[in-house]
C-alpha cells in the first residue's frame, strides 16, 4: 500500500467535507474579473490603462519579492506602478512574497510567504484575495490559506456558477495562444448561467511571452465582454456584493 496516496486521498476527503467555503453567485447577467499575475510592468501600464479608458478596473496579484526585477514575462512592476494602480482604484492581490510553489510546502513556509507579502500590501489598503503562483496547490494549501483570505484563485479552467468554492475559484487565460472560440463559449456560459468568469494573463505587449498577449488581443477580449453585456468588477467587488455564502453541506 502506498501510504502517500492514502494520505492524499484522506486529505482530499477531509477538505471536501470540512474546509470548502461555499457561496452562490448573485449576478443578474453574469460578471467578469480581469486579473494579472506576477505582474509585469506592461500589465501595470498598457493593460491597466486599456481598462481605465473603458471605466473598468482589474485585480493585480503581486509577489513583492519580484518588484523591479526581470522575469520570464518581462520586467516586473515598480513601486511607482503599484502606487499609481492603487491611486486610480485597481485592486492589488497576494501572490506570495517570492512567487512560491504552494504544493507540498510546509505550513511555516506558506505562512511566512503570505505574511511577508501582506506586510507590503497593507501599504496599498491590504488584500484579502490570493492567487496561487504557477496555479499550483494541494488540499493542505487550500485548508491553510482559506483561513487567511476571502478568495483563492486557481488556474483551473471554467466559469464559477451555481454553488462555488471560494477556496478554488476557476479562471481562464488570456494568452496569445488561447482559443478564441473557447473564450467565447465561456463568456456565453457566464451570461446564460449568471456566473462569474475570471480572466487572467501576465504581460501585455507587442511581443508577449507564452504567458501573455498583445494589446490588440487584450482589447478584443474587453470588447467581447462588453458586447455580451457582462458586468466587470474586481475580485474583491464581486466577493463583497455579488456572493451569497452557504453552509458546507448545501449544494
Amino acid at each position: 500500500m502506498d501510504l502517500a496516496l492514502v494520505y492524499a486521498a484522506l486529505q482530499r476527503r477531509r477538505y471536501k467535507w470540512f474546509h470548502r467555503r461555499l457561496a452562490a453567485v448573485a449576478s443578474p447577467s453574469g460578471v467578469v474579473s480581469f486579473t494579472f499575475d506576477d505582474f509585469p510592468a506592461t500589465a501595470a501600464d498598457a493593460a491597466a490603462r486599456m481598462l481605465e479608458r473603458e471605466g473598468l478596473r482589474g485585480t493585480f496579484y503581486l509577489a513583492p519579492g519580484l518588484v523591479d526585477s526581470e522575469s520570464p514575462v518581462g520586467a516586473v512592476c515598480s513601486r511607482a506602478d503599484l502606487e499609481r494602480l492603487h491611486h486610480v482604484g485597481h485592486e492589488i492581490g497576494n501572490h506570495t512574497y517570492s512567487h512560491a510553489n504552494c504544493t507540498n510546502a510546509s505550513k511555516a513556509v506558506l505562512l511566512d510567504e503570505v505574511n511577508r507579502s501582506q506586510s507590503v500590501l497593507t501599504q496599498f489598503s491590504g488584500t484579502r484575495h490570493f492567487a496561487f503562483p504557477f496555479g499550483a496547490y494541494d488540499e493542505a494549501a487550500l485548508m491553510l490559506l482559506g483561513k487567511h483570505f476571502d478568495t483563492l484563485r486557481t488556474v483551473d479552467r471554467g466559469v464559477n456558477s451555481g454553488v462555488i468554492d471560494l477556496n478554488r475559484l476557476r479562471a481562464f487565460p488570456i494568452y496569445e495562444s488561447s482559443a478564441p472560440e473557447e473564450l467565447e463559449a465561456l463568456i456565453q456560459q457566464a451570461r446564460d448561467e449568471s456566473g462569474w468568469l475570471i480572466l487572467y494573463t501576465h504581460d501585455v505587449c507587442e511581443s508577449p511571452s507564452s504567458f501573455g498577449c498583445t494589446p490588440a488581443r487584450f482589447g478584443s477580449v474587453i470588447a467581447q465582454v462588453k458586447n455580451a453585456g457582462l458586468a466587470v468588477r474586481t475580485v474583491g467587488d464581486v466577493y463583497r456584493s455579488m456572493l451569497t455564502r452557504k453552509s458546507s453541506n448545501e449544494r
